[in-house]
């Protein structure tokens, strides 16, 4: 009884070690199929990076949106790594394009196969660095009560194809077909009269802030508010809109007090008329998100004693910047950049100007869509697993 007792106890033992070397052995087989789906599902994301880059080299069914299975194959030795890949891309968005990846590891050593997803947002295309305190694509007079300035050698604090006159006060550098006036402090002039142009063609060459857009992987709206702010009014960033961004499809008249955390857009062919305060800032707590502070499809008019505008970051106004009534005591103060395609300052307007360059608001990289007629580049700018 005591050696059936003995070869009893034997057994169970050689049987639980049995076991629990298969279990070690299965786990380990999981594991090897979890580490080899994921790195199918990271290495879908850069093919897709790859052809989106050099979308000569991709194949035929790779056209967003679409859907495309992939196998990888090592060199040395010639074998196909275990597993394969399924990238689904989406339709461009705001020069992004959202791209789910999914891996699966294969079936052997008896393991089912494991899948692994990953979701990123790729944005394509050459930023455009904003590279001039004051750009305009028409002629501009620095008026006695402007100033334009920028520290940076390589940004001149004024750039047009056209002429520039100075009554005013420019420091650092200007690039025009002719100057005349004042010559700048501590900078050159620059005569090149095939210079292209420094702003963008027209309001229709500047990307459609007003659309929906894709903001970490998820799709958001910017807010529509009215024609007219006759109370005073603060906005920012909301969970629907965190990007802040804000417009109108046609003239906004703003006779109150408007602080905006974000962006204004006056769209349509719409003007903003200013006879209180307008005070825009960048998003604090979003500092890589790059978009422009105030953007105008027609004129900025600057309206009574002692109205004022205050922009941190781009500002774009297609037609330029006008006075109503007595304006003398108004004040326009930008830092950041000033692009006007037409008309630049108008002599209506009497009162100061003063516009400084920073380069920590002027890298946004889907402003000008003309900047975007090829891929040049590629980013991951959400990753999600």
């Amino acid at each position: 009884m005591l050696v059936l007792l003995v070869m009893a106890l034997a057994g169970i033992l050689a049987y639980a070690m049995l076991s629990a070397a298969a279990v070690q052995a299965t786990a380990g087989a999981n594991a090897a199929a979890a580490a080899t789906a994921r790195a199918q599902a990271e290495s879908g994301i850069h093919l897709a990076m790859y052809y989106l880059l050099n979308p000569g080299n991709a194949p035929a069914s790779f056209s967003p949106p679409c859907k495309v299975t992939a196998t990888f194959a090592t060199t040395q030795p010639a074998a196909t790594i275990p597993g394969s890949v399924t990238i689904q891309v989406g339709s461009l968005s705001n020069h992004c394009y959202s791209v789910v990846s999914t891996g699966s590891s294969d079936s052997s050593a008896g393991v089912n196969p494991v899948m692994r997803t990953i979701t990123a947002e790729i944005q394509v295309g050459s930023p455009l660095q904003i590279n001039q305190a004051g750009a305009f694509d028409s002629p501009i007079t620095v008026g006695l009560n402007a100033t334009f300035s920028s520290p940076n050698p390589n940004a001149p604090a004024i750039a047009s194809n056209n002429a520039v006159i100075n009554d005013g006060h420019i420091t650092g550098n200007v690039t025009a077909q002719t100057f005349s006036g004042t010559p700048p402090t501590n900078g050159s002039v620059t005569l090149a009269p095939a210079i292209s142009p420094p702003a963008p063609a027209s309001y229709q060459s500047v990307n459609d802030y007003t659309q929906p857009y894709v903001y970490q992987g998820t799709l958001y709206y910017p807010v529509l508010i009215g024609s007219s702010i006759s109370t005073a009014t603060s906005l920012g960033p909301t969970p629907g809109n965190p990007l802040g961004i804000y417009y109108t499809t046609g003239n906004l008249n703003v006779s109150k007090s408007l602080t905006i955390n974000g962006t204004l857009v006056v769209g349509g062919t719409g003007s903003l008329t200013n006879s209180s305060s307008i005070t825009i800032t960048p998003l604090t707590s979003q500092p890589n998100t790059y978009l422009p502070a105030l953007v105008v499809n027609n004129k900025l008019w600057m309206s009574g004693h002692s109205a004022s505008l205050n922009v941190t970051g781009v500002t774009y106004v297609a037609s330029g910047i006008w006075g109503i009534s007595t304006n003398s005591a108004t004040n326009v103060t930008i830092n950041g950049a000033l692009l006007i395609t037409s008309n630049a300052i108008a002599n209506t307007y009497t009162g100061t100007t003063s516009v400084t360059y920073n380069s920590t608001y002027t890298n946004i990289p889907n402003f000008d869509a003309s900047d975007w007629a090829s891929n040049s580049s590629v980013k991951i700018i959400a990753w999600s697993e």
